[in-house]
């Protein structure tokens, strides 16, 4: 794994959530947060936020770089928390992605950083996205997914580099979540033997959405 200085992303991008769309959630920029925060207490506390929530919805933990670079400013992809407002400020569903080089391994990803940033072709890999269990099927992971999209499409608007494709691991079998990647455009590519290594269906299949522009 390669980690290096991060840069900022090249435009702002979402701090609360359309009031239109549902008024009793709000959708914050992880990152914008952590890099307006000075306070070193509440930047831990937000990262202890997210880490929780990881380990409560997913069978795998998160290597500790993650979180270390994402306290750290280090991480150049789109994280967005969905909260509920009514509840609160539960913490309810998230999106953390990591913007890569474009022949960065699967498994070991190599990160951009500011003196080596995506200038030219790229890929953006959604390290998770997840909705608590009583909060599924009201559209939220829809959504986070439309915010990464849009994410892509407006930083290769804005940029010289080009994200040229989002891609993510699933576990084999998981058919609901293949179900609903495949049905937002995204393809399967291949399968990663044993990539969960502690869990009994070990495999993973990689699931990619082409972002290029057709010539």
């Amino acid at each position: 794994i390669t980690l290096t200085n991060e840069s900022r992303r090249p435009f702002n991008s979402w701090s609360t959530m359309s009031s239109e769309q549902d008024s009793t959630i709000e959708l914050i920029d992880l990152n914008e947060i952590l890099a307006s925060t000075s306070s070193i207490k509440r930047r831990t506390e937000l990262i202890h936020e997210l880490q929780t929530f990881h380990c409560t919805l997913f069978p795998i933990r998160f290597p500790s770089w993650f979180y270390t670079n994402i306290q750290s400013s280090l991480n150049s992809g789109l994280i967005l928390n969905i909260y509920n407002k009514q509840c609160h400020n539960e913490l309810i569903a998230n999106v953390s992605t990591i913007l890569e080089h474009p022949s960065a391994n699967p498994i070991q990803h190599q990160i951009y950083s500011s003196s080596n940033h995506c200038s030219g072709s790229c890929k953006l890999y959604i390290a998770a996205l997840g909705v608590k269990s009583v909060y599924r099927n009201r559209g939220y992971g829809g959504l986070l997914l439309r915010k990464v999209e849009e994410y892509v499409e407006k930083w290769n608007e804005d940029t010289n580099g080009m994200i040229e494709s989002v891609y993510l691991h699933v576990q084999e079998g998981n058919d609901e979540a293949i179900e609903f990647y495949l049905k937002r455009g995204f393809q399967s590519k291949s399968i990663v033997h044993n990539y969960y290594k502690r869990l009994k269906q070990p495999n993973a299949i990689i699931l990619q959405k082409s972002f290029k522009k057709s010539p």
